[in-house]
């Protein structure tokens, strides 16, 4: 699932940051986290708030269509392992749909489970399964969830014809930090620089290059071809550089 959320987030990235398409115009403030245009709707929670906003692409633009209470973890703050009662933060896609006779009572009447932990979870070691998207056959209540975002049954039954497996993304964050999208051309450049420079590495093999880009304060994940590799055959690397020097654990 990792190898999902990677490459749909790179494609997003390739297409919204191409310099001459902006999905959200010129003028029209949206939220700061998320600049995407390959998916045609995008879910974007915030905790604060317990509010669910649900955008859909029209006419190449995407537009907020309708807002929702929500109901996230009883435990304030990000989720970091099993059983903590908190809702993770982060961008995630939808890889299973339960429909309401497969499930009990208290699940509603559908539910969307969300690709937690997903590769940067993985990466700072947070844990923990089952985090869905639900509806509630009782009275909804804010920050009342194990750590699943969850909705009344009548504005969940709204999304069921809107939500694509694999496609739709799901964005939870604390709070949604309006601003212009003509603000955002220099993370534009720099994300888009980004994405060049890394195919640019892959295809020369250049390992150091390829190595510097995910740096994790120390400590280094790379998938690079070293010397006398057989073509098309890369190493997964967990390195960590020890002065002027990198180690290679694994």
């Amino acid at each position: 699932m990792e190898k999902i959320s990677i490459y749909l987030l790179i494609l997003f990235f390739i297409a919204c940051f191409s310099g001459c398409f902006n999905p959200f115009g010129k003028s029209k403030k949206v939220p700061q986290n998320i600049v995407l245009s390959d998916a045609n709707e995008i879910i974007v929670v915030s905790k604060k708030k317990q509010k669910l906003y649900f955008y859909e692409k029209k006419r190449g633009k995407f537009t907020l269509l309708k807002t929702f209470d929500c109901s996230t973890g009883k435990e304030k703050g990000r989720k970091q392992i099993e059983g903590d009662k908190k809702t993770p933060e982060g961008i995630y896609f939808f890889i299973r749909e339960y429909k309401e006779r497969e499930l009990s009572d208290i699940y509603g009447a559908k539910a969307y489970v969300m690709n937690y932990p997903n590769f940067f979870d993985k990466l700072d070691n947070r844990s923990g399964s089952a985090i869905w998207l639900h509806g509630i056959d009782k009275i909804l209540k804010k920050r009342n969830s194990n750590g699943c975002v969850v909705l009344k049954n009548r504005d969940l039954k709204f999304l069921i014809k809107k939500i694509h497996l694999f496609k739709t993304p799901i964005i939870i964050v604390e709070d949604v930090k309006l601003t212009y999208a003509s603000t955002q051309k220099s993370l534009k450049r720099e994300i888009k620089s980004f994405v060049l420079n890394h195919i640019k590495n892959l295809k020369t093999n250049t390992s150091f290059e390829i190595v510097s880009i995910y740096k994790f304060q120390n400590d280094y994940v790379a998938t690079i071809k070293e010397e006398g590799d057989k073509p098309k055959k890369p190493r997964k690397l967990f390195i960590r550089k020890t002065q002027e020097t990198f180690e290679v654990l694994n």
